[in-house]
């Protein structure tokens, strides 16, 4: 990891490069939510600070445009499932 990037991590979120490389050995080099391999960025709650694990872009601008609520979050994934005929 580059130092500044790991220093960076260190006084925005409080972990250590080493904790940081145990959660992507943890997650698969994968994104928590989706799974998928993509650059991963550190996703911590916003009310706490406490950091959850690594999440991709995409996923982390979701969570964060529901304001990392999850009732809204399930709301729309029911919405989306109800609709998914729609799709096909």
């Amino acid at each position: 990891m580059d130092p500044l990037l790991a220093v960076r991590i260190r006084q925005r979120y409080g972990i250590t490069a080493v904790e940081y490389a145990a959660m992507l050995l943890d997650q698969h080099n994968l994104c928590a939510v989706c799974e998928k391999l993509r650059p991963l960025h550190v996703d911590h709650c916003h009310i706490t600070g406490k950091v959850r694990g690594l999440v991709c872009r995409p996923c982390n601008t979701g969570m964060g445009m529901f304001n990392d609520d999850a009732d809204r979050l399930l709301a729309a994934a029911e919405y989306i499932t109800y609709h998914k005929d729609m799709m096909d």
